[in-house]
């Protein structure tokens, strides 16, 4: 999604008066199409905690937001939080705000999930939120996780079939060696003082 998402706004990019890009992608690019995505997932989800927030005017009341202090930055939804003082990235202490219903949030999971090479709910969840905050992520995680087919696959009950009964040349007494089965082994070099012999090798199986 983001590259293709890279290759329109390029598109766009190239349509207007200006030097014209025909590399191969950049990160920069990819960046762009993140962000493009973002917004237009926090717009769509909670457009009136935006709007409030663009006009200046406090947040309804009903919403769950309002005791995160949230600000907007670059257009973006981002929570205050109480991490102004600790050691780490701005990312991580003003994380953007996501709702996990939200398609572009789904993808996000999931690529985030395969990288991780299918870990759990809890790491997953650890994870994003280095960057994102996002609202009933556990949940979100858990339904990606639950249509993850490698999951599924490696999380799947044995099969509890009846076995087949014996055949009766396996079950019937008799002497050893009655009957035999000959195995060859393919050619072999083995060597004999200086010079390379080709052996075989002959298995009998009782």
């Amino acid at each position: 999604l983001l590259r293709v998402t890279a290759w329109i706004l390029r598109y766009l990019n190239n349509c207007k008066p200006k030097p014209r890009l025909s590399q191969y992608l950049t990160s920069d690019e990819i960046e762009k199409a993140r962000d493009y995505w973002i917004l237009v997932a926090q717009k769509q989800c909670i457009p009136a905690v935006i709007k409030a927030l663009e006009t200046i005017m406090p947040l309804p009341a009903k919403s769950k937001i309002a005791r995160f202090n949230s600000f907007l930055q670059e257009n973006h939804l981002r929570l205050g939080g109480r991490l102004q003082f600790a050691p780490v990235t701005s990312e991580e202490k003003h994380p953007l705000l996501l709702d996990g219903s939200h398609h572009f949030v789904q993808l996000l999971i999931r690529h985030t999930h395969v990288r991780l090479h299918q870990l759990g709910v809890r790491t997953v969840l650890s994870e994003l939120r280095s960057n994102y905050w996002i609202r009933r992520g556990r949940e979100a995680i858990k339904r990606v996780i639950h249509r993850c087919l490698p999951c599924r696959l490696y999380k799947a009950t044995r099969g509890t079939q009846i076995e087949a009964p014996l055949p009766a040349d396996r079950v019937t007494p008799c002497i050893p060696f009655s009957i035999t089965g000959i195995d060859f082994a393919v050619p072999l070099y083995a060597r004999n003082c200086k010079s390379l012999d080709t052996t075989h090798i002959e298995l009998f199986a009782c």
